[in-house]
């Protein structure tokens, strides 16, 4: 029997040894969705803190994943999963999932966690083995960085991880996997082992397309929301309203809307970051264009965002220089507590670069009084619509600000409610510079 053969009867009988490096957003549900469908699952992490945690049964990530703590609770009770720093625990595994941040750093990626998560499984893990790189890398990394610390008995796969927190085990069941390997018998080995826990299709390409698929899914949402920038940009410029723009333009491609909203910025940890991971490995010579204009401009929203608060104050008679704002989202998204590339920060620093005093608040980060962070304020401007904003009497919180200007990045509240209640609405997108 070959080494590929004795390693497929292991996991399909659910034999084989599975350990997870990197226990965040992605290793997380990995192990404990493993565990779940009857492996025994080790976690490796180098953070004491996240280990300790995850053994004590609780979750060291968001407040809010549907199904996951259940998953964890199951898989510790059945005895099939532990989290440890021991790297040893590698030595009796059959599969290891390798789950660490891939970050970029000046526009470049920064491969020193993968090299180094790489390294420990190399020198520990059993031979031969299955190791699955989830991480998001460049293309090429997994032929010309990853292989070469591993060398002989070991069948490399690359297997992109697709999740968003919020909805890490729903997307980790129901989206569709890349199986990407250099070799075609190796993709039936990431096959069976990811149909345990994958309820979707299992794509097998070679590395590089796999590579160049993953990146590219996040540039090309970067690009659309680029453009819905742009677009915003121009109405508030024009005198427009850009969901009219929007709603004309995607009636033309009803099937798949063309253009997203426009919002204050582009957070969370994929979308700023795999742009620049899908055009690293060009030539000098090549054309970045596209997605280097779409990073620039996402990353100029905060500005455009910081001009609209302005022009909302000098409208209502306050000098924007000295004017108390209360920004409001620290996050990246609606109801979520993670902070990752969040564009509330950056808006609160152009504000403050704009001589404006600003009071930052969110209820998933601050944990404090939403009327404390508005107290005297002159202007509140919404960031991240989170659901107790959207429900809260505004009426009450204005009473505590000294004048009612209320600029919307996100377009998530009722102009007219807000405007009978004597506020001054002004929202991203809707003739806000004119």
């Amino acid at each position: 029997m070959s080494d590929v053969d004795d390693l497929q009867r292991r996991i399909s009988d659910k034999d084989a040894k599975i350990a997870v490096v990197g226990l965040g957003y992605v290793g997380i549900p990995v192990a404990v969705s493993f565990a779940a469908a009857g492996f025994d699952v080790v976690g490796v992490d180098q953070k004491r803190e996240r280990v300790d945690v995850l053994n004590a049964g609780r979750l060291p990530l968001a407040t809010n994943e549907p199904g996951l703590e259940p998953l964890l609770t199951a898989a510790r009770s059945a005895g099939r999963f532990r989290a440890t720093t021991d790297e040893l625990a590698l030595r009796d595994r059959d599969v290891a999932i390798i789950a660490v941040d891939t970050p970029v750093a000046d526009h470049r990626p920064d491969t020193r966690q993968l090299a180094g998560a790489c390294r420990v499984v190399a020198q520990h893990v059993m031979r031969p083995a299955v190791v699955v790189v989830e991480s998001t890398v460049a293309p090429r990394t997994m032929r010309e960085l990853v292989a070469p610390i591993f060398g002989e008995g070991v069948f490399l796969v690359h297997c992109p991880e697709r999740v968003r927190p919020g909805r890490l085990v729903r997307n980790l069941r129901g989206m569709a996997r890349l199986v990407g390997v250099a070799d075609p018998q190796v993709g039936v080995l990431g096959t069976e082992l990811y149909r345990n826990i994958v309820q979707a299709d299992l794509v097998v390409s070679d590395w590089e397309t796999a590579e160049v698929i993953k990146t590219a899914e996040n540039a090309a949402r970067d690009v659309q929301i680029a453009l819905a920038n742009q677009l915003a940009i121009i109405s508030d410029h024009a005198g427009v309203d850009v969901r009219k723009v929007r709603e004309q333009i995607n009636r033309l491609w009803a099937a798949e809307p063309l253009i997203l909203e426009p919002g204050a910025g582009v957070g969370g940890h994929c979308l700023p970051k795999d742009p620049w991971l899908l055009v690293s490995g060009l030539p000098a010579d090549a054309s970045r264009a596209l997605v280097e204009g779409a990073r620039a401009l996402n990353e100029s929203m905060p500005a455009h965002a910081s001009a609209i608060v302005a022009r909302a104050l000098g409208d209502a008679g306050v000098v924007a220089r000295g004017a108390r704002v209360a920004v409001l989202g620290l996050t990246y998204e609606a109801n979520s507590d993670d902070e990752r590339n969040a564009p509330g920060p950056r808006v609160a620093a152009e504000l403050e670069r704009s001589g404006m005093t600003v009071v930052r608040h969110d209820p998933f980060v601050t944990k404090d009084d939403v009327v404390a962070a508005l107290r005297g304020a002159d202007a509140v401007v919404v960031v991240v619509p989170h659901a107790r904003y959207r429900e809260a009497d505004w009426d009450a919180l204005g009473a505590a600000m000294r004048h009612r200007v209320f600029v919307d990045c996100r377009r998530a509240f009722e102009a007219d409610a807000l405007r009978g209640i004597g506020f001054k609405y002004r929202a991203l997108g809707v003739a806000a510079l004119r």
